[in-house]
């Protein structure tokens, strides 16, 4: 992609189409190396949680798998099975832990929402 930028004839139309789609790559690129270490921290924070005799103590790691609700769909579909594993271990965090179940639930994504709601009944 660089090389084919290189090779086009400089203007100033062309300097600013080629600082647009450059900056453009360059956000895609952080986006999805934010996306894996944000993905990274989820099973982080699963292995956590899942090790722990006293899960209570952890109520941090937990909280972060809560916020990961708002990801990208792999941070969300991992959010959804993490909150539902671990949910019975912070009474104190229902309340949020339902709110993101349900903002999972109304998402954009109709595949994935169609998938939230099947997982969810099977759990019923």
């Amino acid at each position: 992609m660089v090389i084919l930028l290189l090779k086009l004839r400089p203007s100033k139309s062309t300097n600013t189409a080629i600082y647009s789609v450059f900056n453009e790559i360059l956000s895609a690129l952080d986006n999805g190396i934010m996306s894996v270490d944000r993905i990274e921290k989820l099973y982080k924070n699963f292995g956590v949680l899942a090790d722990s005799k006293d899960k209570n103590e952890h109520e941090a790691e937990y909280l972060e798998i809560l916020t990961a609700v708002k990801g990208s769909s792999k941070e969300k579909r991992l959010a959804s099975q993490f909150i539902a594993r671990f949910f019975k271990y912070f009474p104190t965090l229902a309340d949020q832990a339902i709110e993101a179940q349900l903002d999972l639930c109304e998402d954009e994504d109709v595949a994935y929402t169609y998938y939230q709601r099947k997982k969810t009944q099977r759990n019923k």
